[in-house]
């Protein structure tokens, strides 16, 4: 069909290391000059940027390129970061920005490497599980920059500071992940 997936990294300066991403490239995406929606799908904590590419949890790059022929869908580009473990959140004592990898520099690397929109209505967050909460917080957060969010499973944790409960030194952080 014409549509695939790359595997690439960039370097976060919010974080100083070099992380992965990958990104469906639509069927359409090397015949054309246009501009392209763009989702960004975060993942949930035991799983990363391939996760949903390599048939883990099934292909969703064939499911996606199927739905898009099948449903007459417009063509979007989807792209998946490395969150690692950090929730998306900059953590408390700011020695793991994972939000401000993703938010600056993440989106940064996607709008700057390939043809997306670089508008509120060309952009769209989704995830699972962590990746659920993160989508979530982040499309409210920054509500400006997204115009729509998805979230599957997502992990939400009522009455703590989430930063402080997942990146502090706080026992509990380790009860919960037991």
């Amino acid at each position: 069909s014409g549509a695939r997936v790359e595997f690439h990294t960039f370097h976060s300066e919010s974080l100083d290391k070099d992380l992965g991403y990958s990104v469906f490239l639509p069927a359409g995406y090397d015949s054309s000059g246009r501009t392209y929606p763009v989702v960004y799908f975060l993942h949930g904590m035991n799983n990363d940027h391939t996760s949903w590419c390599v048939g883990r949890y099934g292909n969703l790059p064939e499911i996606v390129d199927q739905t898009i022929r099948e449903h007459s869908l417009t063509e979007f580009v989807m792209a998946h970061p490395s969150g690692e473990r950090g929730y998306y959140t900059d953590s408390a004592d700011g020695q793991a920005l994972y939000e401000s990898a993703f938010q600056n520099d993440f989106t940064g690397e996607i709008e700057s490497r390939f043809r997306v929109r670089k508008d509120r209505k060309g952009r769209s967050i989704g995830g699972t599980s962590m990746g659920g909460y993160g989508a979530l917080k982040l499309a409210f957060k920054y509500s400006d920059f997204y115009s729509a969010v998805a979230a599957s499973s997502p992990i939400v944790l009522l009455g703590d500071d989430l930063s402080e409960l997942l990146n502090g030194p706080d026992p509990r952080r380790s009860q919960f992940f037991s």
